[in-house]
């Protein structure tokens, strides 16, 4: 490309996006007019002035410098108003004289796609992450602190702690980053206000600024000077709620902000298929009719129990318990009554058990108890107290409050009666058979002498 030396060249004009031509000595040597429309200047402010004096120029002053004296081409951005533009600044001679052209193409559209595309890939990530973490877990109870983390390493956030609503209370289900005091004083219910608070409030994500943090001394003895918390919500009701905190200043951006509420978004679908998946699981062991556990689960759970008797030298007790001529009353009153009887009888059991036991209906109008870490005496007791229970109470009040169903039950333990579990089963089903025999509604603690004699019925 030539031009005359001391002519003003026309040549940039031509073009159609911004360009102007820089001596070796730094005069600008043309330039045209979509240059100074776009960046609001004269042509008379900038021809023959030293580029340095440009203010426009300032951000690529540095790479027009390199390319003058190395000879070799520049490729930076600038960025004005709101305008981006990729500058492609090349080394040419001008009637034997070294200068440079510096071409602006504008890139504002592509910026605007390409951040797009970085916000859709981020929420993919983020996505797949969580997603990926829920997925990986083999035990749903520790599905939340893989979660956690997860969210930790997206947000770079170093503290954090997530809390799932139980009925009116809230549980920390998992945490990193706190101290154990901390941690004992929320499950303490320290607070519970600030989660009640953030109950009411209809937002995706609500940060605490340091006044309000000022008002909440269990969160300010952490040193926490940063909170944000992320409501879970499932429908209209909320869940949980996930907390993410710093104990260093840092600015919460909108990028920032549409992140968590991203991750509050991800975090309720994947609460949805926990809630799913536990309440599948429940119903895969619940008997439909009495809601207590069902025979499955009780074999799975009598295996355990004997496992783990076994590894520590525990003792336990197994009882069984059956209606008292249940199938009179059935074919008496008719199965709907029958069926009223077994859901009453399996609230009895349920009430007057302790809460480490595990009761279970057995198949038909037989029910079984298993009492962890407890002797053959102590079970007796549970047990008679269960058929107190029973027989005081009025199943079937509609039909004839004076009518008592009676149950009748036996006891085996755990390694004096056997050691294994269709041992237990079955010695504990004798000593329920001796009950029916000597009279019904009573309870018999196993011994080799039930073995003999007995015909079931």
């Amino acid at each position: 490309m030539f031009f005359g030396k001391k002519t003003t060249v026309t040549i940039p004009n031509l073009i159609s996006s911004p360009l102007l031509i820089i001596e070796n000595t730094g005069a600008i040597h043309s330039v045209n007019a979509v240059f100074c429309e776009i960046f609001s200047i004269d042509k008379d402010e900038v021809l023959n002035k030293n580029y340095h004096e440009i203010r426009q120029l300032k951000p690529i002053e540095k790479n027009i410098n390199t390319s003058l004296i190395q000879r070799r081409p520049e490729n930076p951005r600038l960025s004005y108003r709101d305008k981006h533009f990729e500058v492609s600044i090349t080394p040419l001679e001008v009637d034997r004289v070294n200068c440079v052209s510096v071409h602006f193409y504008e890139i504002t559209p592509f910026l605007e796609i390409e951040r797009e595309l970085l916000k859709r890939n981020r929420e993919l990530m983020i996505i797949n992450t969580l997603s990926g973490a829920f997925i990986s877990s083999e035990n749903i109870e520790e599905v939340f602190s893989a979660l956690l983390e997860k969210v930790l390493l997206i947000t770079d956030f170093t503290t954090g702690w997530i809390m799932l609503r139980d009925e009116a209370d809230f549980e920390v289900k998992s945490s990193h980053g706190i101290s154990k005091v901390f941690l004992k004083e929320m499950n303490e219910g320290k607070i519970v206000d600030l989660c009640d608070n953030i109950a009411k409030i209809n937002d995706p994500l609500y940060i605490f600024e340091e006044d309000e943090i000022d008002a909440i001394p269990v969160i300010k003895r952490e040193g926490i000077v940063i909170l944000s918390a992320i409501p879970i919500k499932v429908g209209n009701k909320l869940r949980g709620i996930m907390f993410l905190a710093s104990r260093v200043n840092r600015e919460f951006d909108f990028n920032l902000a549409s992140i968590l509420s991203l991750i509050g978004s991800q975090f309720t679908l994947i609460v949805e298929k926990i809630e799913l998946f536990e309440e599948t699981r429940r119903l895969s062991i619940t008997d439909s009719l009495t809601g207590l556990f069902n025979s499955r689960h009780f074999y799975e759970a009598l295996d355990k129990e004997v496992a783990r008797a076994g590894r520590y030298r525990q003792i336990f007790s197994l009882a069984i318990f059956d209606i008292d001529d249940f199938k009179v009353m059935n074919d008496t009153y008719g199965h709907q009554v029958g069926d009223e009887i077994l859901r009453k009888i399996a609230g009895v059991i349920l009430k007057e058990s302790r809460e480490t036991d595990i009761v279970a209906r057995y198949g038909g109008e037989e029910f079984v108890v298993i009492f962890p870490n407890t002797p053959k005496h102590d079970a007796l007791a549970v047990a008679e107290r269960i058929l107190r229970g029973v027989e005081s109470s009025s199943l079937v009040p509609d039909i004839d409050p004076h009518i008592r169903i009676t149950i009748s039950g036996g006891i085996a333990s755990y390694p004096e009666d056997g050691s294994f579990p269709k041992d237990l089963l079955y010695r504990a089903d004798m000593a329920m058979y001796k009950a029916k025999s000597a009279g019904k509604k009573q309870v018999v603690c196993y011994n080799v002498t039930h073995e003999k004699g007995i015909q079931k019925t």
